[in-house]
């Protein structure tokens, strides 16, 4: 079997050992293996926007110093492989400007949605959903020129080498995306790795994204059924109290980790029916695909406020709280700003940095909305009627009610002999959420960000390391990224 193996990244840990990890695997298994990286080539990129010498140095010594540690031949060569007519293409999609986001998106070469994957980097990079397409125009271009270039040249690659898969990270990404769609167009299997249950293992996605609702769903539900039914229900269980106890992957990266146990919003009122709504980050979802928008709202803002008008009517009855997620605290754009211009007399926003827990609102609550947020299959464990106005990975498995119109979901607020649903589909989820994934053979996981590729932490020198890490601050700051 001939394997390509596709890693602009190479700065980045754990997703270049992980790309290590599966090179020493096929060649064990006697495989040819093929490496494509970047050896300063891409224009921009999601770890060095404007294309810093330094960053680049620090990224390709990680590349050669990784690689000096697999046993085995490959053949390592840069990603990009251009044909004369390509660099006219990409010439002429990359002059191009945008009036705003949804512009963008929309663009195309042929069956490659290029507009997708470049917003997916300048939202993510941005955190705003909704950039000024204007201030970020030059990135823009630069961006639409660098997905091109992987298209282009990983489409000429998959030719060349007559390869029977590919590996990439993620695949969200302007730099991956494009990657993931010239395999789809070759006819060759493409598996994404990512990190799995645990920090010590990881998750492939065969022909799809990680972010593929439907065949998410179906490796969720799969892994249920292949699991030992006497204990998966007690695994699954496990998951949602060490997510409560802040057992996480990373407990630096909990969301409710400076939130203060029991503390609940000043004006709770146990005598009222109580709704708490807990939202997302817009900008998490917004450039995955068409499967994650919202079904009748335009947006989260939107949706909550037309929540908040319909149930203003029954303020004597009904308290609404808004749960505004921890991680929007550093959001650019109006976000925050029009949530808390919401208004009515039994409406209350809870700002991202507030004290007040999260867990205590969900166990207090009479009834949970979500959109897109885990919160959601978390409140269904703990048997509370959940309102999903989104989709999510956990959609289907049968915990939550998944209103078709703004008007049903009102309805089914307003009812308050509205029982929750069974927690099977908790469950089930839950224990993937556990359990799945593929155990390292080679690379050992210190934390979320760091561990040692067959003993050895993979670094750049001292000084280049240290001057890259100033400079993708700086990088940063000069692209009006952060």
């Amino acid at each position: 079997m001939k394997v390509l193996f596709y890693e602009p990244f190479a700065i980045n840990t754990p997703h270049f050992e992980r790309c290590l990890e599966l090179i020493q695997r096929h060649l064990d298994d006697g495989d040819e293996v093929v490496y494509l990286g970047c050896n300063s080539e891409l224009s921009t990129c999601d770890v060095n926007w404007s294309h810093n010498n330094f960053i680049c140095k620090s990224c390709i010594h990680r590349q050669e110093q990784g690689l000096s540690l697999i046993d085995g031949r490959i053949k390592n060569v840069s990603f990009e492989f251009l044909k004369s007519e390509q660099k006219q293409l990409i010439d002429k999609h990359s002059s191009k400007t945008f009036d705003n986001i949804d512009q963008l998106k929309k663009e195309r070469y042929q069956d490659f949605d290029f507009g997708f994957a470049t917003a997916s980097s300048l939202i993510s990079a941005t955190r705003n959903a909704n950039p000024d397409m204007s201030r970020y125009a030059q990135t823009v271009q630069k961006l639409i020129a660098a997905t091109l270039n992987v298209y282009f040249s990983i489409s000429n690659h998959l030719e060349k080498e007559k390869a029977d898969r590919i590996y990439l990270f993620n695949g969200r990404f302007a730099v991956l995306r494009p990657a993931m769609r010239a395999a789809a167009k070759m006819g060759v299997d493409f598996f994404i790795h990512e990190v799995g249950a645990t920090i010590q293992k990881y998750n492939l996605y065969k022909n799809a994204m990680p972010h593929n609702i439907k065949n998410r769903t179906k490796d969720i539900l799969d892994f249920w059924n292949n699991a030992d039914p006497t204990t998966r229900a007690q695994i699954g269980a496990s998951f949602y109290e060490d997510q409560m106890k802040g057992k996480v992957m990373d407990p630096k990266y909990h969301h409710v980790k400076n939130q203060t146990q029991g503390m609940l919003p000043d004006n709770w009122d146990a005598a009222k029916h109580n709704i708490c709504i807990f939202n997302s980050s817009e900008d998490e979802f917004s450039a995955i695909g068409d499967e994650w928008k919202l079904p009748f709202y335009e947006s989260q803002t939107q949706g909550i406020q037309q929540l908040v008008n319909s149930l203003s009517a029954h303020k004597d009855q009904v308290n609404v709280y808004l749960r505004i997620h921890p991680n929007m605290a550093n959001m650019k754009g109006d976000t925050i700003v029009r949530l808390q211009q919401i208004n009515a007399p039994n409406f209350k926003a809870i700002l991202p940095d507030s004290p007040i827990s999260t867990y205590e609102m969900v166990r207090s609550s009479d009834k949970v909305v979500t959109f897109l947020s885990s919160v959601g299959i978390e409140a269904a464990f703990r048997e509370k009627p959940v309102i999903l106005l989104g989709n999510n990975f956990y959609s289907s498995l049968g915990s939550t009610y998944n209103p078709k119109s703004h008007e049903e979901a009102v309805q089914l607020l307003l009812d308050k002999d509205l029982p929750p649903l069974d927690k099977t589909g908790a469950l089930i989820y839950g224990y993937y959420r556990k359990m799945s994934g593929i155990p390292y053979k080679y690379y050992e996981a210190e934390t979320l960000f760091s561990g040692k590729f067959k003993g050895t932490s993979i670094e750049a020198p001292v000084i280049a390391n240290t001057l890259g890490t100033v400079f993708k601050k700086i990088d940063k700051i000069r692209s009006g990224l952060k």
